[in-house]
């Protein structure tokens, strides 16, 4: 499940923690590990899109909620069904353009495992390409 979360602290070992700001877990607690902080480049004050995972069973009475993967606070402006739709048209992996579809709105549905990102490299020294698909039998 994805939420927008609130950055309300972080402490010396660089974990986060949030609050779940919409929705039925409203004002539920939300634990971010050090490399997911650091890899975001969140801080304090944030707001951001949040998959959340339920916590450590010995720690769920005071932080109901884990974060393994956080994003820019934006909701994508297409849902991931949306975008499996979308990119069901192609029987081939795409860019982000082709598909007419936004980074932020293919990298949720990513999260959400409806849809497939594929690195494609031209040659060792070119830049790699981000392609995407609905499904690796089109990969």
């Amino acid at each position: 499940m994805r939420e927008r979360v609130l950055i309300t602290s972080q402490i010396d070992s660089g974990s986060g923690f949030a609050v779940v700001l919409d929705g039925e877990y409203a004002g539920d607690a939300v634990y971010i590990a050090p490399k997911t902080m650091k890899a975001s480049g969140a801080s304090e004050g944030d707001t951001l899109l949040a998959t959340l995972l339920p916590n450590q069973a010995d720690q769920r009475d005071k932080v109901p909620w884990f974060a393994p993967f956080v994003s820019s606070g934006e909701v994508p402006d297409t849902p991931p069904e949306a975008v499996r739709a979308a990119l069901s048209a192609f029987d081939y992996p795409v860019s982000a353009e082709d598909a007419g579809l936004s980074l932020g709105a293919l990298y949720a549905a990513h999260s959400e495992g409806m849809a497939v990102k594929v690195t494609a490299v031209e040659s060792p020294t070119a830049k790699p390409v981000t392609l995407w698909a609905v499904s690796m039998e089109v990969v």
